[in-house]
């Protein structure tokens, strides 16, 4: 006569299922934020690496922005050309489906390409002309690159004055 009856172990394995599954979801939500805070952090750390190359080459590096991700280039003095670098870490970054990029220089949002001109220009054999460039002093345009998530959450900023560190932090104006 000791023990529980089949109905009080149902309850019991029907609560922590509901449980689980709450714990489940909540973390699902925090899965696109870190990812998100991730990706605004790898930027703004790969732009302070290419800034170093440019000190330690003592040659101009650009970023090319688009809607969808970026590429660093590095300009090749001799040819007078960009030259996409492909080489880790610096190798070009598409960014996940659900975050568009928007860049805005010294309070001007420049055009950015969608992703079908950039195919367009892949094809074409366009020049790489970058939206940001990182002179070899050190010094690199003014802008804030806002990492936009396609879900209902604030936006993050990659920033830099041009001669501070660049930083990620959340965009505070959205």
């Amino acid at each position: 006569m000791r023990g529980f009856t089949l109905i009080e172990i149902l309850v019991v394995v029907l609560i922590i299922g509901v449980l689980a599954s709450v714990v489940t979801l909540s973390f699902t939500g925090g899965n696109l934020e870190q990812e998100l805070r991730g990706e605004a952090e790898r930027t703004a750390l790969r732009i302070e690496l290419a800034r170093s190359n440019a000190l330690q080459r003592n040659r101009e590096w650009g970023v090319v922005v688009e809607e969808a991700g970026y590429r660093f280039v590095e300009l090749d003095p001799y040819n007078a050309a960009w030259v996409e670098q492909t080489e880790r870490p610096l190798q070009p970054v598409v960014m996940p489906a659900n975050v568009r990029l928007t860049l805005e220089t010294e309070g001007f949002e420049l055009p950015q390409l969608t992703i079908e001109e950039a195919q367009d220009d892949e094809e074409e054999e366009r020049g790489l002309e970058p939206n940001l460039i990182i002179f070899s002093s050190g010094e690199l345009t003014p802008f804030t690159l806002t990492l936009q998530p396609q879900w209902e959450s604030r936006p993050w900023a990659v920033s830099s004055d041009g001669l501070s560190r660049v930083r990620a932090q959340r965009d505070e104006d959205a």
